[in-house]
């Protein structure tokens, strides 16, 4: 056999095993209910109120407190470190399998528009990538890893790590028929910090990033457009006298887009939480999250 013709189908082969791994790879990511963006596909959440943010709502915001308060359904859809992009997306994926939530509460912070602070994590929706949204989305805010999905295989194998170990997880939960979910209603408890711990340098100036603008956007008319009222909301804050030099300025745009879009801004920092309740100057002591959770609950009320 020629030198060529063993080439070509040493290719095929390669090829067949990529596209097979690809298959495989998205079948059990698809069955890892441990997922975010999984489960609310298939447990059908259909919350009365959704919270969206990063990893500070995630921690923050109990739906198990609002509800007793608020008697209405709600999950915390936040994701660690995610930017506002993809806050837009795990929205778009939520309505496919989901009615529209009566309330949207968007988490919106100078962090939201800085991509020191957050970002889009790709993987997270490299098993929908057939989706046309989807795929329009990540090639805006991930143009290489865009560009390597095209290649059977390469979205899961693009992120190395984090895609392995759900794969392997959504292997377990297909085998044992798992119905088990953990963290049901989206909220995550942690570990807090024993000693509070300051996020930035001293005279760090916020950059805004044109792009979580545009989906921030984008975002708050896919919700008024399925019937949801939308608030953005700020958590309680601290910070240093001239720590944050133009967060006022940062706040204040924020504000323009709220205004701009006709919806409501709500900035719990003027609640003036002293230092010794917070863990960092955004995120509250476990024993003063409940105490917030109620203060949420009577505000979104109004």
């Amino acid at each position: 056999m020629k030198l060529y013709t063993k080439i070509f189908f040493a290719l095929i082969f390669v090829y067949i095993v990529l596209l097979a791994s690809d298959k495989i790879y998205g079948f059990f990511l698809n069955e890892n209910v441990y997922l975010k963006q999984v489960y609310i596909q298939k447990k059908k959440i259909n919350a009365d109120f959704l919270i969206l943010g990063n990893c500070v709502p995630n921690k923050l915001i109990n739906p198990s407190i609002l509800e007793k308060i608020t008697k209405h359904k709600t999950y915390n859809l936040a994701e660690t470190h995610a930017n506002l992009t993809e806050n837009y997306l795990s929205f778009y994926v939520y309505l496919k399998s989901n009615k529209a939530p009566k309330r949207l509460f968007i988490y919106t912070t100078p962090e939201s528009f800085d991509p020191s602070f957050n970002k889009f994590s790709s993987y997270r929706f490299a098993y929908l990538m057939h989706d046309n949204e989807v795929r329009k989305t990540i090639k805006i805010s991930d143009l290489n890893y865009y560009r390597w999905s095209f290649i059977p295989f390469a979205k899961y194998r693009y992120y190395n790590s984090p895609l392995h170990y759900s794969a392997l997880q959504g292997a377990m939960h297909y085998f044992a028929n798992s119905k088990k979910r953990i963290v049901h209603n989206g909220y995550l408890n942690f570990e807090e910090l024993h000693k509070y711990r300051s996020l930035y340098p001293n005279g760090y100036r916020f950059k805004w990033d044109n792009l979580q603008e545009k989906y921030l956007i984008k975002l708050i008319f896919l919700a008024k457009k399925h019937g949801t009222k939308v608030i953005l909301f700020e958590s309680p804050f601290y910070s240093r006298k001239n720590e944050l030099p133009n967060r006022n300025e940062i706040l204040q745009k924020i504000k323009q887009i709220a205004d701009k879009t006709n919806v409501l801004f709500i900035k719990f920092d003027t609640l003036k939480f002293p230092k010794s309740n917070f863990a960092n100057n955004d995120m509250l002591y476990t024993k003063n999250i409940e105490k917030f959770n109620i203060l949420f609950a009577r505000r979104v009320l109004l």
